[in-house]
């Protein structure tokens, strides 16, 4: 009776370990069902979330190429011969090989006397009914951004003929004829500038946008930081690659044209120099220059040219009304 008492006992636990063994074993293989749910789940969710990254990503593409590089440039830029159709270019022929050869050197061109004096008379009178229109000049990016410590300039984008021809609205044009051959004259100095390039040895083909840039520097206040025209560097990442898409137009840069558009006598007490950390190369009128920097007023009737990439530059504060147009060459 013992033996019978003792192997009852001995088979109870065994039946008890076993139900224990099977209750774990049938608890790993839940859990295991749950896990390799939830996994088929994830990759469900991945492989349909695929196509719409795919769609996204491509759609920020063509975003970013539409409004970095074709609404700036390729949608109505044109070719620098066919600008000089309409109009030749601001250099004297003469000088068209030397202002090449000086931006080969990545040196500053400062040519005076572009515009005539009588003729820089009238543009002004222009400005001055320009800057009295409201919303004609408007902050630039940077200041509606909110930055106010980069630059302080109020723009204003010059496009032909919609620039130059009365409103919808029947009132008088937004600028002037004096205004119009300045726009026209400054995107036709592309042209040049690639004869003379071609003939010092070094071929380049540029693309000119439609339209330029009027920047008004008020007095007391008007400032531009160091920065270069061009963007160069090497981005990585999704929002590199973005930005590397949104600042097409930037990035083909190639020559800075800027024609000043104040009066002849400009001292040196009414600030607003535009300072190069280059050498520059002048034909006339005089320009300081303190190694490595250069200064170079704004005086009506001068143009300035300059690599777009390499030349770093600022306009430092101004203490009277200052204006510049400016164009960029593309390659």
């Amino acid at each position: 009776m013992a033996m019978q008492r003792c192997f009852a006992t001995i088979q109870k636990r065994a039946c008890r370990h076993f139900r224990s063994t099977a209750d774990s074993v049938a608890g790993l293989a839940k859990a295991k069902e749950k896990i390799d749910g939830q996994s088929a789940s994830w990759v469900s969710v991945l492989k349909s979330a695929v196509p719409f990254l795919l769609t996204a990503g491509a759609g920020t593409a063509t975003w970013a190429f539409y409004d970095g590089l074709w609404v700036p440039l390729l949608r109505d830029g044109q070719t620098a011969s066919e600008v000089e159709l309409i109009s030749k270019g601001l250099l004297p022929e003469s000088l068209i090989c030397w202002a090449a050869e000086r931006l080969i050197a990545k040196e500053v061109v400062v040519l005076d006397g572009v515009v005539p004096p009588e003729q820089l008379r009238k543009i002004q009178e222009e400005l001055q009914l320009l800057a009295s229109r409201p919303g004609a000049l408007q902050p630039n990016p940077k200041m509606k951004a909110g930055n106010m410590q980069i630059r302080t300039d109020r723009v204003c984008y010059l496009r032909d003929p919609s620039s130059f021809v009365p409103l919808e609205t029947g009132g008088p044009a937004l600028c002037g004829p004096e205004l119009r051959w300045c726009h026209r004259r400054l995107r036709s100095t592309a042209a040049q500038l690639e004869r003379g390039y071609a003939a010092a040895g070094s071929e380049r083909n540029f693309l000119v946008t439609a339209w330029t840039q009027l920047a008004q520097y008020t007095e007391g206040s008007g400032f531009y930081k160091w920065h270069t025209d061009g963007l160069d560097g090497s981005w990585s990442g999704i929002l590199g690659w973005y930005f590397w898409l949104q600042r097409g137009a930037v990035r083909r840069r190639s020559v800075t044209g800027i024609l000043y558009l104040n009066e002849e006598d400009w001292p040196k007490s009414a600030g607003g120099a535009l300072r190069c950390k280059a050498h520059a190369a002048v034909h006339r009128g005089p320009v300081e220059s303190h190694p490595p920097i250069t200064e170079i007023l704004p005086k009506g009737g001068r143009l300035v040219l300059f690599d777009s990439h390499s030349v770093e530059h600022e306009v430092v504060s101004t203490n009277r009304d200052r204006w510049a147009l400016t164009a960029w060459f593309h390659e």
